[in-house]
């Protein structure tokens, strides 16, 4: 008996049912455009409301449960935490975090492009897009630093899709002193670009005396040049113009060098000793 293949014939749709489906797609899009909008709208009218009244909407707390030393935890370690949202977001997903987790905070903060005190929401003249993500950390980082000097011992960063249990984090902080340079958070490794950094997403908590090295080096260039990259050749001749011929009328500048820096090498002390003991001097200065 003889078996002949099945044939399968590709009928080509009319050209009706290919605009159809994108009308359709199109008109779904929309309408959950419209139910984010009006939800977001909603929640907000809803929730100005509710700070004109103080109606307190979070859950009821246990009494049942002792909460002392979470309380003096509470009082002994004073966390700032930050946490980054955009305005679409303010009253779809922020609002949320200052209703629960948020008020475990000693202050929470929101960094956004957009004004709103019911958050409260700080806005930062950054582009709102994911690419910026690290530029509106380091402004609130800052923002942070100069206007809460003495308010806090640490800063925990999150996201607004973040939940944390400040208890747990103040108990790990309870170990730690804020006046040294430490931060904790989920270590990611790209073994690819041999690079080590925290978790954005599920927070990281910086000390204080981190925050203010981390300020401090946004600062940037020293006023003692050692060397640049990418230089082009005419500009090595502008680079040499500015730095050695160039001198304002009036100014004078007299370096000296620092007893505590200074390396003198007498006959009898070998070379390589010598670089040794700079090396350690200079190691001992970056952290002093």
């Amino acid at each position: 008996m003889k078996v002949l293949p099945m044939m399968m014939h590709l009928v080509r749709p009319p050209i009706h049912h290919f605009l159809g489906g994108i009308f359709v797609g199109l008109a779904v899009g929309w309408i959950l455009f419209m139910v984010h909008k009006e939800s977001n709208d909603t929640y907000k009218k809803f929730y100005k409301r509710r700070s004109l009244i103080d109606i307190d909407i979070s859950l009821p707390a246990n009494n049942m449960i002792n909460t002392s030393l979470a309380d003096q935890l509470f009082e002994d370690i004073r966390i700032i935490c930050l946490v980054l949202t955009k305005p679409s977001d303010h009253f779809i997903k922020a609002i949320h975090i200052k209703s629960t987790w948020g008020k475990r905070c000693t202050k929470l903060i929101f960094a956004s492009t957009q004004e709103e005190p019911v958050l409260p929401a700080i806005k930062f003249n950054i582009p709102e897009d994911r690419a910026h993500l690290w530029g509106k950390t380091k402004a609130a980082l800052k923002y942070i630093y100069e206007n809460y000097q003495g308010q806090y011992d640490w800063v925990y960063k999150a996201d607004d899709d973040t939940f944390a249990v400040m208890e747990n984090l103040r108990y790990l902080l309870h170990y730690s002193n804020p006046s040294e340079p430490v931060y904790y958070g989920c270590r990611l490794k790209l073994r690819r670009e041999g690079l080590d950094y925290m978790s954005g997403g599920a927070g990281y908590v910086l000390s204080r005396e981190t925050l203010r090295r981390f300020v401090e080096g946004l600062k940037c260039c020293s006023d003692t040049l050692i060397s640049t990259h990418y230089v082009k050749p005419h500009e090595l001749y502008l680079l040499e113009y500015l730095i050695y011929h160039v001198t304002p009328f009036g100014r004078a500048y007299h370096p000296v060098l620092e007893d505590h820096i200074s390396v003198k090498r007498t006959t009898e002390e070998p070379i390589g000793e010598v670089k040794a003991s700079s090396s350690q001097r200079l190691q001992r200065n970056d952290f002093d």
